[in-house]
């Protein structure tokens, strides 16, 4: 399994190789590589989040909501409904339109207490292993799009992220494309100055570090504490 490196805009992850961790709460152990599969095919959601304008807990967010919006009368299923500790109140369903329909009736019976934001997907990230040292974010999308016109890489449709240094010394670069670019991308080597570097999908795990289990993080831990 290739090396996955921890994102700069995410909380430290310690890597983790395929070894079993500690059960919690009376459930088996799960390898860390069956995790990075299960997040990896995740069912798409799509996200709405809730805020107070008057400074309601989370709890107290999601009383107004469920007093002011009937999802039966709207025919909304809603997959999850969850507080977080800032305040915030987080809404997913499975379909675009009814987390569009659900953020127009939120904001529009509770405007004077709430505000509700549809959140935008993050596109796919792919790791580039072994760039050149010379490369770096500013000189990345251009020398990508000039160097392999095939893939046809428009302005903009490369976003380098940061760059990692990998187990024997060498750079690997993290960029973020568009879902149509990414199968793309994969399907072949990306020509960088004189190397013909591999790619893959980066893929980061949440780990708790209350339970040690994949998938969520301690902040939202129902399992028991681990040593």
């Amino acid at each position: 399994m290739g090396q996955v490196a921890p994102s700069i805009d995410t909380e430290w992850r310690e890597p983790v190789t395929a070894c079993h961790v500690p059960a919690s709460a009376g459930r088996a152990g799960k390898l860390y590589s069956e995790a990075v599969r299960t997040e990896g095919k995740r069912e798409k959601r799509y996200r709405l989040m809730i805020i107070s304008r008057t400074n309601h807990s989370g709890d107290a967010i999601k009383d107004i909501v469920k007093t002011s919006v009937n999802p039966t009368t709207i025919k909304v299923g809603i997959c999850a409904l969850k507080s977080i500790r800032d305040g915030r109140l987080i809404m997913e369903t499975k379909s675009k339109e009814n987390i569009e329909l659900l953020c127009t009736n939120i904001n529009k019976k509770c405007s004077h207490l709430l505000e509700a934001n549809i959140q935008k997907p993050r596109n796919p990230r792919i790791v580039i292993y072994s760039i050149p040292e010379e490369v770096n974010a500013e000189k990345a999308e251009e020398i990508i799009t000039t160097q392999n016109p095939e893939l046809m890489l428009n302005a903009g449709k490369v976003v380098p992220k940061f760059t990692y240094r990998g187990k024997r010394h060498t750079t690997n670069m993290v960029i973020e494309v568009g879902p149509p670019k990414r199968q793309k991308i994969l399907s072949t080597k990306l020509k960088i100055g004189w190397p013909i570097c591999n790619t893959r999908d980066y893929i980061v795990v949440n780990r708790c570090y209350k339970c040690s289990r994949f998938n969520h993080k301690a902040s939202d831990c129902r399992g028991e504490e681990t040593g």
